[in-house]
C-alpha cells in the first residue's frame, strides 16, 4: 500500500478501501462477539474514507485548493449566480472564485470497538457542561439547565436542542462546541457508539494488511482490555510513557555527553 508522497502530487488522491478477506471480519466477530444491539463489538473501517456525522474521522490534510467555478451577483441584492469559467462572468461584474480541495485520510485499516451508553456517560459524553467554551453566559447556562431537565423528564431531545439553539442566538458572545449535540442525540443514548480501538500499522509506521498477524495483535489487546480495569490500564500507560522518556534521555545522553562528543571529534592534525 503506497502512502502519500509530499513531493508527488499524483499520490494526493483518495483511495477506496482495498479488498479484504471476509474471514477477517469473522475473526473480529469471534474475538469481540455481539453487543446487546446484536451488532459486532469490533468492526473495521478504512481511514481514508470513513466519516462520522459527515466528518472525515482520520483526516490527515487537504490538497491544494483549486478553482472550480465563480459566483457573482448581477445587481445588488440580486440572486447569486454560479458559473464554471471566468469567461462566463459578465464584464464589469466582480466575481468570487469557488475553491475546492480534497480531504485526505489515513490509508490504514482502523479497528473500532463498541462503547455502551453507560460507558459514554461515565466519560462525560452526555454532560453538556463539559462541551462548552469559556464564553458561555448566565442566560445560556439557564437554557442548558432547562433543556437538560426536559430530556431527563422524557421530552424529545431534538426539541430541547432547538430551545438551546434559539437561546444561543439571543446570547451574544456565546460559543459552543458542536459536539455538545451528542448530549441530545437519542441514538447515542440508546445504542452507544463506536470508538477507536486499534490501527493496523507496522512498527516502522507503514501499512499493515488485515491478516492473521493483525488478528493476533487485536485478540491480545482485546483480552488485555477485558481483563484489566481502567485504573490498571492508566497505570500501565503511565509506566510505558515513563519508560519511553527514560530511553529518550539515555539516547540524548549518549549523543550529547561531553565524552561522546570528544569521541566523535575528528583526530587533531599535528
Amino acid at each position: 500500500m503506497e502512502d502519500y508522497d509530499l513531493n508527488n502530487p499524483d499520490t494526493w488522491v483518495v483511495l477506496e478501501a482495498p479488498p479484504c478477506d471476509p474471514a477477517f471480519d469473522a475473526e473480529l466477530l469471534r474475538i469481540g462477539g455481539l453487543n446487546r444491539n446484536k451488532e459486532p463489538n469490533l468492526i473495521k473501517v478504512w481511514g481514508a474514507t470513513h466519516r462520522a456525522k459527515g466528518v472525515l474521522l482520520y483526516h490527515l490534510c487537504d490538497t491544494e485548493p483549486v478553482i472550480v467555478g465563480y459566483q457573482f451577483h448581477r445587481r445588488r441584492g440580486g440572486r447569486l449566480q454560479t458559473v464554471e469559467t471566468i469567461e462566463e462572468v459578465p464584464k464589469g461584474i466582480l466575481a468570487q472564485p469557488i475553491l475546492e480541495s480534497v480531504e485526505l485520510g489515513e490509508r490504514r485499516w482502523i479497528i473500532h470497538r463498541w462503547v455502551s451508553p453507560e460507558e459514554l456517560d461515565q466519560m462525560g459524553y452526555f454532560d453538556p457542561s463539559l462541551r462548552f467554551q469559556p464564553k458561555e453566559t448566565d442566560q445560556f447556562g439557564a437554557a442548558i439547565a432547562e433543556a437538560k431537565a426536559m430530556v431527563i423528564a422524557g421530552e424529545d431531545p431534538e426539541k430541547a436542542w432547538i430551545k438551546v439553539e434559539n437561546q444561543l442566538d439571543r446570547a451574544r458572545g456565546t460559543e459552543i462546541d458542536p459536539t455538545c449535540k451528542q448530549y441530545f442525540d437519542p441514538e447515542l443514548r440508546e445504542r452507544g457508539d463506536y470508538h477507536f480501538f486499534f490501527r493496523l500499522e507496522r512498527k516502522d509506521g507503514t501499512y499493515h494488511p488485515p491478516d492473521g498477524e493483525a488478528i493476533e495483535a487485536i485478540d491480545a489487546l482485546w483480552q488485555y482490555n477485558t481483563t484489566t480495569t481502567p485504573a490498571e490500564r492508566e497505570a500501565h500507560a503511565a509506566a510505558d510513557a515513563e519508560k519511553q522518556q527514560q530511553e529518550k534521555r539515555a539516547r540524548l545522553d549518549a549523543l550529547w555527553h561531553p565524552q561522546a562528543i570528544m569521541d566523535r571529534r575528528p583526530a587533531l592534525i599535528t
